[in-house]
């Protein structure tokens, strides 16, 4: 966390909020020339960073010139990055500066008789042209005004728009009435609806010094000197805010900038220090999330970065272990904790954030609405598998989160929720398919304690030991079991008994 911050000021007796009140105000005399000169000098960077940035016909500019060009302006970051130092009065001007749109609308513009701030303004646009971005008149198509001379509002062809490469909102191979994005066919994300308001993904505005400074610095792979300038500002928490929503503003271009880079390991590394420093403030993340939909955004992103390299191989059901009934596996595998990792993460977890929130009866609803969605979701997966009422023998999968997810939610409904167990319940065929596989994972893990799998080597017994392993068993096996006695409550039970010999292996079928 940022020396600066509030969160940790206010332990000090003499940086707390109280006794910054009685600190006197810097004479205005004092301050007049730095704010003055510094929107100048500010632009004067900014210049030669649209000078220096060259964009070959082919191909990205060369890490060579780009270096040459910090290079160059290494004494002007330098002389910023001391400015920093000179305390908190001297902050305050940069971030007025730094912050202020009228002074960039005025400087930036390239309105005026200067042939050389034409210029300028020309390589600037050609820049954010080569990155990706359209014209302003390419967004009024979608109802957006043209903006003020001086505002650049560009969008990101890699999204082209909420109707197109992410998820084509109106043509999704399964309609969804609730808006939600497809990936192809039983791919779909469910983001807000927000997301179809094009500015979120697609509109780029640089309104201020401080917004085109950021597109440079993510434009020039983020040298070290500016991230310090950038983060040694910090502590001046007007300027914390507004640059906390630039960088929300930048993420999808942060990202598309990720891809392309030859050094994404440096470059990742660098994004990660300035984004540690503006969330770990759990104050300034809510406000930005909901001021400037930074969740909407971030997950659009991973969507977007994913989307390349998605491979339709989803979690339920995962990493099936064939029964070996002749000879020893020739390669044991040692992936399986990888598959358990994966549900953990990105399964259970985000499972765990929405169970926290349906404690009370006001929120039963949607506890009903993701018990029906499971439903729906775990027969499609039946008929998927052409499953009817017996599963394949000698193969078990331990990774059902379909499952977990319907009982716990269950589980929540009945008893922080007062729903009445009945009322969220399937008819009884599907119960008896509910009941299968959690069963199989029963009667598989005294098999394989029995070494009856020893042929599939030491890696489908690590499977079993992880399974049970305190750290998964909350979201594993506790969900599994708690479904297996739903089904014993509601079930005939003859039938159920009769099921779980036969999958334990104790009915005489003779």
């Amino acid at each position: 966390m940022h020396a600066g911050s509030s969160s940790l000021t206010r332990f000090c007796k003499r940086h707390q909020i109280k006794s910054s009140s009685n600190i006197p105000c810097v004479p205005k005399d004092l301050l007049m020339m730095s704010e003055f000169v510094l929107p100048r000098f500010i632009f004067c960077l900014i210049q030669y960073l649209r000078e220096g940035y060259n964009e070959p016909a082919a191909d990205v500019p060369s890490e060579k010139d780009l270096n040459k060009v910090l290079q160059l302006l290494e004494p002007q970051i330098s002389f910023l990055e001391d400015l920093t130092k000179m305390g908190g009065a001297m902050r305050s001007v940069l971030t007025q500066v730094l912050t202020n749109q009228q002074s960039y609308k005025d400087l930036t513009s390239g309105l005026g008789e200067n042939a050389y701030a034409r210029k300028s303004h020309e390589k600037y646009l050609i820049a954010l042209k080569s990155s990706g971005l359209t014209y302003p008149e390419d967004k009024l198509v979608y109802g957006i005004q043209e903006p003020s001379a001086g505002t650049s509002t560009l969008a990101v062809q890699g999204f082209a728009g909420a109707t197109g490469t992410l998820g084509q909102l109106d043509s999704s191979d399964e309609e969804d009435q609730d808006g939600s994005q497809g990936l192809g066919k039983r791919k779909r994300v469910k983001l807000s609806s927000n997301t179809k308001d094009q500015s979120i993904m697609d509109v780029l505005k640089h309104k201020s010094f401080l917004e085109e400074l950021l597109f440079w610095t993510i434009k020039y792979e983020f040298p070290q000197k500016m991230v310090t300038f950038l983060l040694n500002m910090l502590p001046d928490q007007e300027y914390k805010v507004a640059f906390t929503k630039t960088f929300v503003q930048h993420y999808a271009f942060i990202m598309k900038t990720l891809k392309k880079s030859h050094e994404s390991d440096t470059m990742s590394n660098r994004i990660v220090h300035i984004s540690v420093q503006l969330f770990s403030n759990e104050e300034l993340a809510r406000q930005v999330t909901e001021e400037c939909q930074l969740l909407d955004i971030m997950v659009t992103v991973l969507l977007y970065m994913m989307e390349s390299c998605l491979i339709k191989s989803e979690l339920q059901g995962m990493n099936l272990n064939k029964r070996e009934l002749n000879e020893h596996v020739e390669f044991e595998s040692q992936t399986y904790y990888a598959a358990f990792a994966a549900e953990l993460e990105a399964c259970a977890q985000p499972m765990w954030g929405l169970l926290s929130h349906c404690k009370i009866r006001e929120t039963q609803e949607y506890t009903r609405n993701v018990v029906r969605y499971c439903l729906e979701a775990l027969q499609d997966w039946f008929d998927a598998i052409n499953f009817v009422d017996e599963p394949a023998p000698n193969q078990v999968t331990f990774h059902l989160p379909l499952h977990r997810y319907y009982a716990m939610f269950l589980s929540k409904a009945v008893k922080c929720q007062e729903l009445d167990l009945d009322s969220v319940l399937p008819d009884q065929e599907m119960l008896m398919k509910l009941m299968i596989h959690p069963l199989q994972i029963q009667a598989s893990l005294a098999e394989i304690h029995s070494n009856m799998w020893v042929r599939n080597g030491l890696q489908i017994k690590g499977q079993a030991m992880t399974y049970v392993q305190s750290h998964f068993c909350n979201s594993m096996i506790d969900p599994d079991i708690y479904l297996l006695q739903v089904c014993a409550s509601r079930l005939d039970p003859d039938y159920f008994i009769s099921s779980v010999f036969e999958r334990v292996l104790l009915l005489d079928l003779g």
